[in-house]
């Protein structure tokens, strides 16, 4: 069963949900938990974390038919459940994460000063660079709030791998406007 077909029966309900999830689980159980322990994630936090990914897919499955990829929308909504669990632990500061993440062993970080110093910093950060980029700081948002490739490539009017190239560079730009948030982050 391919992955539109599993989410399609998820956003139907009933018994069709429960084999369908049924098959979500035995599919991304082990990768969300492997890519969790690579970045450092305790293992009854990676349970919670899990968990909290189930839910979301079961509360928007019917949205993955919007993207190109339906596994790059699971693994966006890891991501994003991921950042919130992290929040909420004031463990997440200027680190931003990003599909390159999957792939590497990192550690999460954790903050020295109260989250909300760190919040403060990152915020100005993107501030600034919205103001001296806002090409490419509207890029990242639109890639920050769920749009796939494909979407943000029409909306910028680029093919999806120039988009890509091109959101890997922004990320790049926006660095040095997030370094100055360093001080308050212990790696």
């Amino acid at each position: 069963m391919d992955l539109h077909s599993i989410l399609l029966d998820i956003s139907k309900g009933g018994e069709s949900a429960s084999k369908a999830f049924f098959c979500f689980d035995e599919r991304f159980r082990r990768a969300i938990l492997k890519y969790l322990m690579r970045l450092s994630i305790a293992k009854s936090d990676s349970e919670d974390i899990i968990q909290d990914v189930y839910v979301n897919v079961f509360k928007s499955a019917n949205q993955a038919t919007n993207f190109a990829s339906a596994e790059g929308w699971v693994w966006s909504i890891v991501k994003n459940t991921l950042t919130d669990h992290l929040r909420k632990k004031g463990r997440y500061g200027a680190r931003v994460f990003d599909d390159q993440d999957m792939l590497e062993n990192i550690a999460a970080p954790e903050s020295v000063e109260p989250p909300g110093v760190v919040d403060e910093c990152v915020q100005r950060g993107v501030e600034d660079f919205s103001k001296a980029m806002p090409d490419r700081a509207t890029a990242i948002q639109m890639f920050l709030d769920g749009l796939s490739i494909r979407e943000i490539a029409t909306r910028i009017g680029r093919t999806d791998q120039a988009t890509t190239q091109y959101l890997y560079e922004s990320r790049k730009r926006l660095a040095p406007y997030l370094a100055m948030c360093g001080e308050y982050i212990r790696v």
